[in-house]
């Protein structure tokens, strides 16, 4: 209780946000960046990304700022996203409707914060004619 001088009454003070109440367990860091890769179109290509923290942390993918959608979640994606937190592509896809072409980031997160990866450069090489 803090008493008010001049006054008779008083009150009780808590500054406590909720965000600075730590939990149990540990922040979400990023153990192994996506590294830039460059694949020929239509081919598969793995894009790395682990992290740790307590509870298991949840990865997200990103390209250009924007969330990568994957299987299961879309079925017709042509991306999954692997347990180990990696992005996998069934083929590379560099064409009018899609391009895989990009760069990409890893978000990882659990309760007690985020972590983000480096950047990686995916390139799509074209067969010349």
């Amino acid at each position: 209780m803090i008493a008010v001088e001049g006054s008779s009454s008083s009150a009780a003070v808590i500054s406590s946000p909720i965000n600075n109440i730590p939990t149990s367990g540990s922040q979400p860091k990023i153990t192994e960046d996506p590294l830039n890769m460059t694949v020929a179109r239509n081919e598969p290509v793995t894009l790395s990304c682990k992290a740790k923290g307590d509870p298991i942390p949840e990865i997200e993918w990103y390209r250009n700022g924007v969330l990568v959608k994957t299987a299961p979640t879309d079925p017709q994606s042509h991306r999954i996203l692997l347990p180990d937190g990696s992005l996998f592509f069934l083929r590379a896809m560099q064409g009018k409707k899609e391009q895989d072409a990009g760069i990409y980031w890893c978000v990882a997160s659990n309760a007690n914060g985020v972590a983000r990866s480096a950047n990686a450069t995916l390139e799509i090489a074209c067969k010349s004619k």
